[in-house]
């Protein structure tokens, strides 16, 4: 009884335990005792000779043992079939089978289907063997319920060593079973939850510095599978090396200050990687307020940190981008307007183009279409000045034309010789633009920025267009391109220009060979007309004084004269003709020459005595010059030279005032002879030099006697000079006049050649 109250006494958690122990004793007992079975032929367990041998005669400590196992087990007797021949009545209310109900009957009875049929053929071959089974059977009861049942079946051997009986003694542990199946499901769903929350639970002892790992602690802190048993110091050395003295500091802080701590840190795994935790402790002390306990979690919350970071970053990122968004906002604010201020900029320099280009097609006028281009660029883009300069590419000269400034000293008129500034006028031949500031101040301008765009067309460069500025003023691209584009505009509009003035040119020439044309048919109409009525009024005349049978001499005289006057006029009317003859054989280049020796000191006097009568009728002064040293002999062609010379003096005689005088100078120069016919009193203007050796050309106001002419003379003279291989101009200033011819030495010539 002793035995069994203690069992009972024992608490729950340790019952099962004992009264296993108290049962392999009873066994023990009951196997050493013979037992006889009321419903059995054989009534032993063991032979005679171990029954008296082992057996205590006293049947009343059999009776106290079988008490005792009623009372605290639940028994059932087998026969050598494995059919229940008794059992007690723990066995009938646990099962809820009443004894008749289960008295015959196999145990498989109450099989719950929990088990296999090879889990009861390994039953009944281990206790067929004699050999005793020990296990636990899951059962169900009468009304459909389950039970579970610790079990031992031990055989009862014969003589034979064969089970002739078995005895099976169980003890109800449905309860340690659903105690231990709901401590399995609560422990089942911590691990879940822990593995879930990625989470571990430590027991760390402070006295013992022993601390214990829990569940998953050792796969957060990156440690084999193994338990973890081990201190304080192994702990910290799982702490990433960065974050180890702050952990440490806030452990030993928490024990002194006798308070629980909270705080992250970083664990590095084998591979490498490393995980953010957290924390926790609750700490215990003892009766004396000493800390003897420290229990806490560890949690994984590199995700949340992950998520933290992540987060920040996206704060960042969308304070970055707000940031930018802002300044975005206030640069496209800024760049709206500064492109609104380029576009309204472009749509002035658009209606500055057009009205320079509308201005600058509708002249033809070269001096007023540069001009309006610098008026209107210095205008309409502020500048301080802006000049148009014109080349001269035979003199390589560039020489400022056309200006508009408001504040600077005027450059017009300055002429710059291109080869001087070659940096620049390579780029400006090559139609390229360039802007630059001058390193030398100028004396007048100072600094300035200047910025330099040729005038080019399809022929090369006509000239070029200056804008002048502050010197820290750079053009900006529209500005440039605006020059250029009005530079092109006044290179057509130039062009255009120059080209009507050259049709205007060429429609005055033909006008005025239209007129010369006229005036000749009008001149030689009337030239050849003349003679021709004065040879017919002699004819007449001469005709009237031959009827008279015998002519005085008064009437003598008179045919004498008009004989003369029909010798002149005849001769007139040749020498017109011959004039036009020998024009047109001299330009066909028909003519020969016929060299002779000249003694020019004697030939020129003859030649000039001729005119004198002439010139004494006009009241001129004819003047001959000759060097005082002998002159050599000219070898030249003498009836063109006659002619040449009688041409000029014959001009010189029609063409000067009376009371004047007209001087022939002759000088000898290397290989060549130079003749001078100078008359005052008359001068030619400038601008009839280049036309006064034209045929049938005559200057209106070189004659004011109204002497007529057919203006073939200086044609005919140039011809000549050109025929004997020499050069004649003309010179007139101060109202005297100089034809100016020179002669190649022919006998020189051959003797240099």
């Amino acid at each position: 009884m002793s035995l069994i109250t203690t069992i009972v006494e024992q608490p729950f958690d340790t019952t099962y335990l004992n009264i296993k122990a108290c049962l392999n004793n009873l066994l023990k007992s009951l196997l050493s005792k013979i037992f006889v079975s009321s419903n059995s032929s054989q009534g032993k367990f063991l032979s005679d000779q171990q029954a008296n041998s082992e057996i205590p005669p006293s049947v009343k400590g059999l009776s106290d043992l079988k008490s005792a196992l009623d009372r605290t087990a639940i028994w059932v007797a087998l026969d050598s079939k494995g059919l229940i021949n008794d059992l007690n009545d723990n066995f009938c209310q646990i099962s809820q089978y009443s004894r008749q109900e289960l008295i015959g009957k196999d145990p498989r009875l109450l099989n719950s289907g929990n088990h296999s049929q090879a889990f009861f053929n390994s039953i009944w071959s281990t206790i067929s063997r004699g050999q005793v089974w020990q296990g636990e059977i899951h059962n169900r009861a009468k009304d459909g319920s389950y039970f579970w049942l610790d079990v031992r079946i031990v055989p009862f051997l014969d003589a034979r060593e064969k089970p002739f009986q078995y005895l099976a003694i169980a003890f109800d542990i449905t309860n340690i079973k659903l105690a231990n199946s709901s401590l399995q499901q609560q422990e089942e769903r911590l691990r879940l939850a822990l593995e879930a929350a990625n989470t571990g639970i430590w027991d760390w002892n402070i006295l013992t510095n022993q601390l214990l790992w829990y569940h998953n602690t050792e796969q957060l802190l990156g440690l084999a599978s193994s338990p973890f048993q081990g201190n304080c110091e192994a702990f910290l050395e799982c702490v990433y090396q960065e974050d180890r003295e702050f952990a440490r500091q806030t452990i030993n802080l928490a024990v002194q200050e006798k308070k629980n701590c909270n705080f992250d840190f970083r664990v590095i795994w084998s591979n490498g990687s490393i995980h953010w935790m957290v924390l926790k402790t609750q700490l215990y002390s003892d009766k004396k307020g000493q800390p003897v306990r420290m229990v806490g979690t560890t949690m994984d919350i590199s995700k949340r940190k992950a998520a933290e970071i992540a987060l920040y970053q996206q704060t960042e990122r969308e304070r970055l981008v707000s940031a930018i968004a802002q300044r975005l906002h206030r640069g496209l604010e800024q760049q709206v307007k500064d492109r609104t201020a380029q576009l309204q900029q472009a749509l002035d320099f658009e209606a500055m183009l057009k009205r320079i280009t509308d201005k600058v097609r509708d002249s033809l006028d070269e001096k007023q279409i540069l001009q309006i281009a610098v008026q209107e660029l210095g205008i309409g883009l502020g500048v301080r000045c802006c000049n148009a300069s014109l080349y001269d590419l035979d003199a390589d000269t560039s020489t400022i034309c056309y200006e508009w400034t408001n504040s600077m000293f005027s450059d017009r008129g300055r002429v710059a010789l291109m080869a001087e500034y070659p940096e620049i006028y390579q780029l400006l031949f090559q139609a390229q633009y360039l802007q630059f500031c001058n390193i030398i101040p100028n004396p007048v301008r100072g600094k300035v920025a200047m910025l330099a765009c040729p005038i080019f067309d399809d022929r090369g460069a006509i000239g070029d267009l200056w804008l002048i500025n502050d010197r820290d003023y750079a053009f900006q691209e529209l500005e440039i391109r605006m020059v250029q584009q009005v530079a092109n505009q006044c290179a057509i509009a130039i062009r255009q220009a120059r080209l009507y003035e050259a049709a205007q040119a060429q429609v005055k020439s033909l006008e005025k060979l239209n007129w010369l044309k006229d005036d000749f048919l009008s001149t030689v109409s009337h030239e050849l007309r003349a003679p021709v009525a004065n040879m017919k009024m002699a004819i007449r005349m001469l005709e009237i004084c031959m009827k008279q049978d015998q002519l005085s001499p008064h009437h003598r005289q008179k045919a004498t004269q008009y004989l003369e006057v029909l010798q002149r006029e005849c001769d007139r009317e040749i020498t017109l003709i011959n004039d036009l003859l020998d024009l047109q054989r001299l330009e066909a280049g028909r003519q020969s020459l016929v060299l002779e020796t000249v003694q020019i000191q004697h030939w020129l006097p003859q030649l000039v005595a001729g005119f004198q009568e002439r010139a004494e009728a006009r009241q001129l002064m004819l003047i001959i010059e000759l060097p005082q040293t002998q002159m050599p002999p000219l070898v030249s062609d003498i009836s063109s030279l006659d002619r040449l010379v009688s041409e000029l003096l014959n001009n010189a005689c029609k063409y000067t005032p009376p009371g004047k005088q007209i001087i022939v100078t002759v000088s000898a120069q290397p290989g060549k002879v130079q003749l001078k016919i100078t008359n005052f009193g008359t001068e030619i203007p400038t601008e009839e030099f280049a036309r006064i050796f034209d045929k049938f050309y005559r200057i209106k106001s070189a004659d004011p006697w109204k002497q007529g002419g057919t203006g073939l003379g200086l044609a005919l003279v140039k011809r000549l000079a050109e025929h004997l291989g020499g050069t004649i101009h003309v010179e007139s200033a101060n109202l005297q006049t100089t034809f100016i011819v020179e002669l190649p030495n022919q006998g020189v010539l051959s003797r240099v050649g």
